[in-house]
């Protein structure tokens, strides 16, 4: 098994049993069919939907996460509070 397969053959290991005959099912579907490129595109769209979610998710946890920290580091000290603001 070459590094490009091992870690998505993990990922469908660790998953719940249902997602792994899903798995299975998807892969069967693909190699038993002729139209493949059909079967990629339609993965395609549905892998960016779920990257854009997680990634949006993660991106406003961040900024979250990020303005607590502004916001808890310049008002707990006024001086960072004016030189924040250039005052």
């Amino acid at each position: 098994m070459n590094q490009n397969v091992t870690p998505v053959l993990h990922g469908v290991l660790n998953s719940p049993n249902l997602d792994k005959l899903q798995s299975v099912e998807a892969v069967n579907e693909y190699f038993n069919s002729n139209e493949r490129e059909k079967i990629r595109n339609q993965n395609e769209v549905q892998f960016r939907e779920v990257v854009c979610k997680t990634a949006d998710f993660v991106c406003r946890r961040f900024r979250l996460s990020m303005l607590r920290t502004l916001k808890t580091k310049l008002f707990t000290n006024p001086c960072r509070l004016f030189s924040f603001f250039g005052i």
